[in-house]
């Protein structure tokens, strides 16, 4: 579960002047994924996560 995170302000990130929220790259997540309340949704930069349950909120596009 995510919930509540804050991004990475873009002073401290040279990419997206929007900074980006909590990364969830690349993992193997037995059960379900929620995501919810973080301030700018998860991401994955393209390294796709193996979830074995359901995905629901910010991170159903992950």
């Amino acid at each position: 579960m995510l919930n509540g995170n804050t991004q990475v302000s873009a002073e401290s990130w040279p990419g997206d002047p929007q900074g980006y929220g909590p990364v969830l790259a690349g993992n193997s997540v037995r059960g379900s994924l929620s995501c919810s309340g973080n301030n700018l949704a998860a991401t994955d930069f393209g390294a796709v996560n193996d979830v074995t349950g359901s995905v629901t909120g910010q991170c159903s596009e992950l």
